[in-house]
């Protein structure tokens, strides 16, 4: 049996220290975000289930500005330009610590700015959108139904959707690894 610490130490030397340590952060960010995900859906669909009756007895749900879940598509746009002010916030982040050895140390910042925004404010906003998808479908919202059909719930159903909800976790390797990069070289 090989000792554990004799593996990290050989990979660290084999591929660098500073891919290692970005993917492990990788690593731990993805998985806190897709548990809390899956801790967080489970908890808010039981909370909606309570709510049967109201959502039942809604009559003017086919009104779309005055449903429950109305808000769902302006806080999904707000989360879009939301993030993708902190992707470009985060990777300024990383340009201007890159071009100057004394500010190398706030590259850091970065990668942890975006994972606040991400596990705060993408994980709540899809939450909630999910959650507004179980009560289109509970007040037998036919388009609910059929975009549940077609789209699947959760993650989704095909590889496409999948990429389309998770997306924002594909800048989370490049964010971790260049910070490591520029202290660690």
């Amino acid at each position: 049996m090989t000792d554990p610490t004799l593996a990290l130490t050989i990979l660290l030397q084999a591929l660098g220290n500073w891919i290692v340590l970005g993917l492990m952060f990788t690593g731990i960010v993805v998985t806190m975000y897709l548990g809390l995900y899956r801790l967080l859906t489970p908890r808010w669909k039981e909370r909606v289930k309570q709510e049967l009756k109201p959502i039942k007895n809604w009559n003017d749900y086919k009104d779309a500005k005055n449903a429950p879940w109305s808000g769902s598509g302006g806080r999904e746009n707000s989360m879009i330009v939301m993030g993708s002010i902190f992707v470009v916030a985060a990777f300024t982040v990383l340009a201007g610590a890159a071009t100057s050895v004394a500010s190398q140390g706030i590259a850091i910042a970065a990668p942890i700015v975006y994972c606040l925004w991400l596990v705060t404010i993408q994980l709540s906003t899809r939450v909630m959108n999910d959650c507004d998808a179980e009560m289109r479908l509970i007040a037998q919202d036919k388009m609910a139904a059929v975009l549940r059909g077609l789209y699947g719930d959760g993650h989704g159903k095909t590889w496409l959707i999948r990429f389309r909800r998770n997306h924002w976790l594909v800048y989370v390797p490049i964010l971790w690894l260049s910070p490591f990069y520029l202290l660690l070289r």
